[in-house]
C-alpha cells in the first residue's frame, strides 16, 4: 500500500506508516460470521500537519470496547 500511494500519488514513504493489528484490536466480534467478516478491514488513516503533532499518539481502541457507527 505504501508503495501504491508513493509510486500514483508521490507521496514520501517516509511520511507513511502501516500498523498491523490483526486479532489484537477487533472491530466486532469474532464469535459469529458477520463480526470476523467486519474484521477482515483495512483502516487509512489520513492526518494533517496539526493530527501528526499530537503527544503521544493517539492509542488504538481497547479490544473490549464495542463498535461505533458500523453498520
Amino acid at each position: 500500500m505504501l508503495r501504491l500511494l508513493n509510486q500514483r500519488f508521490q507521496i514520501p514513504v517516509e511520511r507513511m506508516a502501516i500498523a498491523g493489528y490483526a486479532e489484537t484490536i477487533p472491530a466486532e466480534t469474532n464469535e459469529t460470521p458477520e463480526g470476523r467478516a467486519r474484521n477482515r478491514r483495512v483502516d487509512l488513516v489520513i492526518l494533517n500537519k496539526i493530527g501528526m503533532e499530537v503527544e503521544p499518539p493517539i492509542p488504538a481502541p481497547a479490544a473490549a470496547a464495542p463498535a461505533q457507527g458500523r453498520h
